[in-house]
């Protein structure tokens, strides 16, 4: 439910909405894409979910952020409520939950290969 908005504004308009960089993110030097500080272990933890869920993409996770650098995020942002209330959420829609969220531990043990 999260990472979607990322994906669809960037095959619409290959580039950042201005709403969306006032809520959820900042162009940095440019070109480059980053969420505020207060989202970046959210973020990290969906982008993670993501490249889990669907595997045939994960050659260009790069395109998107550094494998790394989520990591540290997630460890440097703990989950929030707001963050459980949402994997809640999308539990009830979508019948699964981001396992990220339950267990942010679980991040660096499925991407130790890449990092």
């Amino acid at each position: 439910m999260f990472i979607i908005r990322y994906y669809l504004n960037q095959i619409t308009v290959r580039q950042p909405r201005e709403d969306a960089i006032d809520k959820w993110s900042r162009v940095k030097k440019g070109k480059a894409w980053e969420p505020h500080v207060e989202s970046r272990g959210t973020v990290a933890r969906a982008v993670l979910y993501f490249y889990t869920m669907y595997p045939q993409y994960i050659d260009d996770m790069g395109r998107v952020g550094d494998v790394n650098t989520f990591i540290q995020w997630n460890e440097d942002y703990p989950v929030s409520d707001w963050d459980v209330a949402r994997n809640d959420n999308a539990e009830q829609w979508q019948g699964n939950r981001n396992p990220y969220v339950d267990h942010p531990e679980l991040c660096e043990r499925a991407y130790e290969d890449m990092i």
